[in-house]
Protein backbone atom coordinates (compact mmCIF):
# COMPACT_ATOMS: atom_id res chain seq x y z
CA UNK A 1 0.00 0.00 0.00
CA UNK A 2 1.12 3.24 -0.68
CA UNK A 3 1.99 5.01 2.09
CA UNK A 4 0.89 8.60 3.37
CA UNK A 5 4.19 10.22 2.56
CA UNK A 6 4.53 9.51 -0.36
CA UNK A 7 0.87 10.79 -1.50
CA UNK A 8 2.09 14.35 0.62
CA UNK A 9 5.10 14.02 -2.12
CA UNK A 10 2.81 13.56 -5.10
CA UNK A 11 0.87 16.59 -3.72
CA UNK A 12 3.70 19.06 -3.70
CA UNK A 13 5.41 17.69 -6.94
CA UNK A 14 2.36 18.55 -8.64
CA UNK A 15 2.35 22.05 -6.99
CA UNK A 16 5.83 22.47 -8.64
CA UNK A 17 6.50 20.51 -11.00
CA UNK A 18 4.58 21.55 -14.21
CA UNK A 19 5.84 23.16 -18.02
CA UNK A 20 5.95 25.78 -20.02
CA UNK A 21 3.46 26.00 -23.15
CA UNK A 22 1.11 28.50 -24.69
CA UNK A 23 -1.36 26.08 -26.10
CA UNK A 24 -4.70 25.00 -24.07
CA UNK A 25 -4.69 21.45 -24.28
CA UNK A 26 -5.37 20.70 -20.80
CA UNK A 27 -5.36 17.26 -18.41
CA UNK A 28 -3.61 15.08 -15.54
CA UNK A 29 -2.26 12.90 -18.61
CA UNK A 30 -0.76 15.97 -19.91
CA UNK A 31 1.13 17.08 -16.66
CA UNK A 32 1.81 13.63 -15.45
CA UNK A 33 4.21 12.88 -18.66
CA UNK A 34 6.12 16.05 -18.75
CA UNK A 35 8.11 15.09 -15.40
CA UNK A 36 10.08 18.15 -13.30
CA UNK A 37 8.92 21.09 -15.81
CA UNK A 38 7.23 24.55 -14.29
CA UNK A 39 5.07 26.91 -15.29
CA UNK A 40 2.23 25.16 -17.22
CA UNK A 41 -0.77 26.28 -18.19
CA UNK A 42 -3.54 23.79 -18.07
CA UNK A 43 -6.46 22.88 -16.38
CA UNK A 44 -4.61 21.40 -13.57
CA UNK A 45 -2.36 23.46 -12.98
CA UNK A 46 -5.32 25.78 -11.98
CA UNK A 47 -5.97 24.75 -9.15
CA UNK A 48 -2.29 26.07 -7.71
CA UNK A 49 -2.05 29.33 -9.49
CA UNK A 50 -5.40 30.51 -10.33
CA UNK A 51 -4.39 33.17 -12.43
CA UNK A 52 -3.51 30.70 -15.50
CA UNK A 53 -6.97 31.20 -16.36
CA UNK A 54 -6.22 34.03 -17.99
CA UNK A 55 -3.70 31.98 -20.41
CA UNK A 56 -6.43 29.27 -21.33
CA UNK A 57 -9.22 29.86 -23.65
CA UNK A 58 -12.99 28.98 -22.01
CA UNK A 59 -13.55 25.07 -22.23
CA UNK A 60 -15.10 22.29 -21.16
CA UNK A 61 -12.93 19.54 -19.45
CA UNK A 62 -13.91 16.05 -18.09
CA UNK A 63 -11.13 13.87 -16.38
CA UNK A 64 -11.87 10.01 -16.85
CA UNK A 65 -11.25 7.65 -13.33
CA UNK A 66 -12.83 6.54 -10.27
CA UNK A 67 -16.01 7.04 -8.87
CA UNK A 68 -14.90 6.34 -5.64
CA UNK A 69 -13.70 8.94 -2.69
CA UNK A 70 -10.10 7.93 -2.61
CA UNK A 71 -10.29 6.27 -6.01
CA UNK A 72 -7.21 7.13 -8.68
CA UNK A 73 -7.12 8.57 -11.03
CA UNK A 74 -10.64 9.88 -9.60
CA UNK A 75 -13.45 11.40 -12.28
CA UNK A 76 -13.63 15.32 -12.27
CA UNK A 77 -14.55 18.25 -14.63
CA UNK A 78 -15.60 21.64 -15.13
CA UNK A 79 -15.75 24.50 -17.35
CA UNK A 80 -14.32 27.99 -17.81
CA UNK A 81 -15.85 30.75 -19.44
CA UNK A 82 -15.20 34.38 -20.55
CA UNK A 83 -17.16 37.90 -21.29
CA UNK A 84 -16.14 41.37 -21.32
CA UNK A 85 -12.33 40.65 -19.93
CA UNK A 86 -13.83 38.56 -16.90
CA UNK A 87 -13.27 34.74 -16.42
CA UNK A 88 -15.06 32.65 -14.22
CA UNK A 89 -15.89 28.85 -14.05
CA UNK A 90 -16.76 25.84 -11.58
CA UNK A 91 -14.81 22.48 -11.27
CA UNK A 92 -16.75 19.38 -9.55
CA UNK A 93 -14.24 16.55 -7.93
CA UNK A 94 -10.96 17.98 -7.66
CA UNK A 95 -9.50 17.22 -4.15
CA UNK A 96 -6.89 19.07 -1.62
CA UNK A 97 -3.36 16.55 -2.14
CA UNK A 98 -2.81 18.07 1.07
CA UNK A 99 -6.06 16.98 3.10
CA UNK A 100 -5.84 13.38 1.09
CA UNK A 101 -2.44 12.88 2.57
CA UNK A 102 -3.03 14.46 6.25
CA UNK A 103 -6.29 12.37 7.01
CA UNK A 104 -4.63 8.76 5.46
CA UNK A 105 -3.25 8.39 8.43
CA UNK A 106 -6.16 7.47 10.85
CA UNK A 107 -8.30 6.57 7.44
CA UNK A 108 -10.16 9.94 8.04
CA UNK A 109 -12.90 10.60 5.23
CA UNK A 110 -11.77 12.50 2.34
CA UNK A 111 -13.72 15.58 0.82
CA UNK A 112 -16.63 14.09 -0.89
CA UNK A 113 -18.32 16.15 -3.72
CA UNK A 114 -15.74 19.01 -3.59
CA UNK A 115 -17.09 22.14 -6.08
CA UNK A 116 -14.37 24.99 -6.74
CA UNK A 117 -15.81 28.17 -7.96
CA UNK A 118 -13.25 30.04 -9.82
CA UNK A 119 -13.13 34.34 -10.97
CA UNK A 120 -10.67 36.33 -12.70
CA UNK A 121 -10.39 40.09 -13.80
CA UNK A 122 -6.76 41.55 -15.42
CA UNK A 123 -4.05 39.91 -14.38
CA UNK A 124 -5.36 38.24 -10.76
CA UNK A 125 -7.96 35.10 -10.30
CA UNK A 126 -9.34 33.46 -7.37
CA UNK A 127 -10.90 30.34 -6.24
CA UNK A 128 -13.32 28.85 -3.34
CA UNK A 129 -13.56 24.93 -2.34
CA UNK A 130 -16.14 23.69 -0.36
CA UNK A 131 -17.06 20.02 0.75
CA UNK A 132 -19.03 18.75 3.65
CA UNK A 133 -20.56 15.27 4.00
CA UNK A 134 -21.67 12.85 6.55
CA UNK A 135 -22.27 9.06 6.48
CA UNK A 136 -25.20 7.97 9.45
CA UNK A 137 -24.18 4.46 8.21
CA UNK A 138 -20.77 4.33 9.29
CA UNK A 139 -20.36 7.67 11.70
CA UNK A 140 -17.99 9.31 9.11
CA UNK A 141 -18.17 12.81 8.22
CA UNK A 142 -16.23 16.06 6.90
CA UNK A 143 -16.04 19.87 6.27
CA UNK A 144 -13.10 21.58 4.10
CA UNK A 145 -13.30 25.15 3.15
CA UNK A 146 -10.34 26.04 1.06
CA UNK A 147 -9.10 29.65 -0.98
CA UNK A 148 -6.87 30.40 -3.26
CA UNK A 149 -5.47 33.47 -5.18
CA UNK A 150 -2.59 34.22 -8.06
CA UNK A 151 -1.53 37.04 -9.85
CA UNK A 152 0.78 37.46 -13.15
CA UNK A 153 2.65 40.52 -13.58
CA UNK A 154 4.77 41.27 -16.89
CA UNK A 155 8.22 43.33 -15.94
CA UNK A 156 11.34 43.56 -17.64
CA UNK A 157 10.23 41.51 -20.44
CA UNK A 158 9.46 38.73 -18.69
CA UNK A 159 6.89 38.04 -16.25
CA UNK A 160 6.57 37.47 -12.69
CA UNK A 161 3.62 34.88 -10.90
CA UNK A 162 2.30 34.73 -7.52
CA UNK A 163 0.02 32.54 -5.54
CA UNK A 164 -0.86 31.28 -2.25
CA UNK A 165 -3.05 28.53 -1.00
CA UNK A 166 -5.06 28.49 2.36
CA UNK A 167 -6.54 25.97 3.46
CA UNK A 168 -8.89 27.34 6.54
CA UNK A 169 -11.28 24.42 7.47
CA UNK A 170 -10.46 20.69 7.56
CA UNK A 171 -12.31 19.04 10.02
CA UNK A 172 -13.31 14.67 9.89
CA UNK A 173 -14.89 12.56 12.13
CA UNK A 174 -15.33 8.78 12.88
CA UNK A 175 -16.58 7.37 15.54
CA UNK A 176 -14.32 8.13 18.88
CA UNK A 177 -11.79 9.84 16.29
CA UNK A 178 -11.32 13.00 15.22
CA UNK A 179 -9.49 15.19 13.13
CA UNK A 180 -8.67 18.86 13.07
CA UNK A 181 -6.43 20.41 10.59
CA UNK A 182 -5.04 23.78 11.52
CA UNK A 183 -4.88 26.07 8.37
CA UNK A 184 -2.41 24.41 5.40
CA UNK A 185 -0.75 27.29 3.77
CA UNK A 186 1.36 27.15 -0.14
CA UNK A 187 3.11 30.02 -1.18
CA UNK A 188 4.85 30.12 -4.12
CA UNK A 189 7.27 32.34 -6.76
CA UNK A 190 7.62 31.83 -10.68
CA UNK A 191 9.47 33.90 -13.21
CA UNK A 192 9.74 33.24 -16.34
CA UNK A 193 12.58 35.53 -18.54
CA UNK A 194 13.94 34.32 -22.04
CA UNK A 195 14.75 30.67 -22.33
CA UNK A 196 14.88 30.44 -18.45
CA UNK A 197 12.00 29.54 -16.42
CA UNK A 198 12.76 29.59 -12.04
CA UNK A 199 10.40 29.47 -8.97
CA UNK A 200 9.73 28.49 -5.88
CA UNK A 201 7.61 26.78 -3.41
CA UNK A 202 6.69 26.62 0.16
CA UNK A 203 3.94 24.79 2.19
CA UNK A 204 3.02 23.91 5.83
CA UNK A 205 0.17 22.66 7.83
CA UNK A 206 -0.24 20.92 10.72
CA UNK A 207 -3.29 19.26 12.97
CA UNK A 208 -4.64 16.75 15.59
CA UNK A 209 -5.85 13.18 15.29
CA UNK A 210 -7.65 11.07 18.06
CA UNK A 211 -7.23 7.61 16.58
CA UNK A 212 -5.72 5.47 19.58
CA UNK A 213 -4.56 8.36 21.15
CA UNK A 214 -4.07 11.88 20.61
CA UNK A 215 -1.31 12.69 17.99
CA UNK A 216 -0.09 15.68 16.73
CA UNK A 217 1.07 15.89 12.95
CA UNK A 218 2.75 18.42 10.96
CA UNK A 219 3.61 18.65 7.18
CA UNK A 220 6.51 20.63 5.73
CA UNK A 221 7.92 21.46 2.46
CA UNK A 222 10.31 23.13 0.86
CA UNK A 223 10.99 23.19 -2.95
CA UNK A 224 12.46 24.85 -5.98
CA UNK A 225 13.50 24.95 -9.55
CA UNK A 226 14.84 26.09 -12.76
CA UNK A 227 13.99 24.97 -16.40
CA UNK A 228 16.19 25.94 -19.44
CA UNK A 229 13.61 26.17 -22.76
CA UNK A 230 16.65 26.32 -25.69
CA UNK A 231 14.06 25.56 -28.66
CA UNK A 232 10.00 25.12 -28.34
CA UNK A 233 9.57 21.66 -27.77
CA UNK A 234 12.43 20.82 -25.47
CA UNK A 235 13.25 21.84 -21.40
CA UNK A 236 15.65 20.64 -19.11
CA UNK A 237 16.06 21.65 -15.78
CA UNK A 238 17.23 20.55 -12.08
CA UNK A 239 14.95 21.57 -9.03
CA UNK A 240 15.57 21.23 -5.56
CA UNK A 241 12.96 19.22 -2.86
CA UNK A 242 13.09 18.73 1.02
CA UNK A 243 9.48 17.30 2.76
CA UNK A 244 9.08 15.89 6.07
CA UNK A 245 6.01 14.66 7.70
CA UNK A 246 6.26 14.63 11.38
CA UNK A 247 4.04 12.95 14.34
CA UNK A 248 4.92 13.16 17.81
CA UNK A 249 8.29 13.96 17.17
CA UNK A 250 9.20 11.03 14.70
CA UNK A 251 9.84 11.89 10.99
CA UNK A 252 9.02 10.52 7.59
CA UNK A 253 11.80 12.93 5.38
CA UNK A 254 12.62 13.19 1.62
CA UNK A 255 15.60 15.60 0.37
CA UNK A 256 15.62 15.43 -3.21
CA UNK A 257 17.72 16.97 -6.15
CA UNK A 258 15.90 15.80 -9.38
CA UNK A 259 17.06 16.35 -13.15
CA UNK A 260 14.99 16.33 -15.86
CA UNK A 261 14.60 16.30 -19.94
CA UNK A 262 11.44 16.50 -20.95
CA UNK A 263 9.99 17.21 -25.21
CA UNK A 264 6.24 17.86 -26.62
CA UNK A 265 5.78 18.21 -29.89
CA UNK A 266 2.96 17.44 -32.44
CA UNK A 267 4.21 14.71 -34.80
CA UNK A 268 0.46 15.32 -36.83
CA UNK A 269 -1.49 18.85 -36.77
CA UNK A 270 -4.26 16.23 -34.97
CA UNK A 271 -1.96 14.22 -32.90
CA UNK A 272 0.62 15.56 -29.42
CA UNK A 273 3.64 13.50 -28.34
CA UNK A 274 4.80 14.11 -24.76
CA UNK A 275 7.76 12.50 -23.05
CA UNK A 276 10.14 12.96 -20.36
CA UNK A 277 12.61 11.00 -18.00
CA UNK A 278 13.73 11.74 -14.35
CA UNK A 279 16.22 11.06 -11.79
CA UNK A 280 18.34 12.23 -8.67
CA UNK A 281 21.51 13.18 -9.30
CA UNK A 282 23.80 13.08 -6.55
CA UNK A 283 21.91 13.83 -3.62
CA UNK A 284 18.64 11.89 -2.62
CA UNK A 285 17.77 10.43 -0.15
CA UNK A 286 14.40 9.54 2.64
CA UNK A 287 13.72 7.66 5.97
CA UNK A 288 11.28 6.85 8.01
CA UNK A 289 11.54 7.33 11.74
CA UNK A 290 7.91 6.10 12.11
CA UNK A 291 8.18 2.74 10.83
CA UNK A 292 11.84 2.92 12.40
CA UNK A 293 13.76 1.98 9.05
CA UNK A 294 16.93 3.57 8.53
CA UNK A 295 17.97 6.27 5.46
CA UNK A 296 18.30 5.08 1.77
CA UNK A 297 20.60 7.33 -0.03
CA UNK A 298 19.98 7.99 -4.08
CA UNK A 299 18.76 4.88 -4.76
CA UNK A 300 17.86 4.38 -7.81
CA UNK A 301 14.11 6.16 -9.05
CA UNK A 302 14.70 6.93 -12.97
CA UNK A 303 11.36 7.34 -14.29
CA UNK A 304 10.32 8.00 -17.85
CA UNK A 305 6.77 8.91 -18.71
CA UNK A 306 4.82 8.91 -22.31
CA UNK A 307 2.04 10.89 -23.29
CA UNK A 308 -0.57 11.28 -26.53
CA UNK A 309 -2.89 14.12 -27.40
CA UNK A 310 -5.13 13.83 -30.09
CA UNK A 311 -7.21 16.81 -31.38
CA UNK A 312 -9.68 17.49 -34.07
CA UNK A 313 -12.23 20.75 -34.56
CA UNK A 314 -11.87 21.93 -31.27
CA UNK A 315 -11.59 18.61 -28.88
CA UNK A 316 -8.48 16.90 -27.50
CA UNK A 317 -8.21 14.01 -25.81
CA UNK A 318 -5.18 12.89 -23.52
CA UNK A 319 -3.54 9.76 -22.03
CA UNK A 320 -1.00 8.36 -20.61
CA UNK A 321 1.15 5.57 -22.40
CA UNK A 322 1.40 2.43 -20.21
CA UNK A 323 4.39 1.86 -22.00
CA UNK A 324 6.37 4.54 -19.65
CA UNK A 325 6.27 2.16 -17.01
CA UNK A 326 5.78 -1.31 -18.70
CA UNK A 327 7.57 -1.05 -21.82
CA UNK A 328 5.77 -3.02 -23.64
CA UNK A 329 3.80 -1.29 -26.51
CA UNK A 330 1.53 -4.21 -26.87
CA UNK A 331 0.21 -4.07 -23.32
CA UNK A 332 -3.19 -4.82 -22.95
CA UNK A 333 -3.78 -0.88 -21.25
CA UNK A 334 -2.15 1.40 -23.81
CA UNK A 335 -3.57 4.33 -23.09
CA UNK A 336 -4.16 5.43 -19.34
CA UNK A 337 -5.30 8.58 -17.12
CA UNK A 338 -7.76 9.66 -20.01
CA UNK A 339 -9.42 12.69 -20.84
CA UNK A 340 -11.10 14.92 -22.76
CA UNK A 341 -11.01 18.85 -23.26
CA UNK A 342 -13.10 21.02 -25.77
CA UNK A 343 -11.94 24.55 -26.00
CA UNK A 344 -14.15 27.14 -27.75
Amino acid sequence: MESVFNRLTMAAALIVLTFISSTASASKARVNSLQGAIGLYDTQTIFTQPAYIHKLNPYVTYEFGSTAVAGSPKAEGGFLLSREGNKWGAYLGHQSPYQNGLRAIGTYQRQDNPIDIFFGKNNWATSVSISSSEDENTGAKQTTLIGKFGMINDRDGGQDEFYGTLELLANAEKPNNTYRGAPVLNLGYLRRSGELTYGADVAYGDGNHDNAGSKKLKYTSLAGAINHRPIAELYYGVAFGYETLEQEGQKREIIALPFSIGLEKDMFSWMTVRGSVRQNILLGSSKNEIAGTRAEKNLNNTSVAMGLGFKHNGFVFDGTMAAGTSGDLNATTFLTTASMTYSF
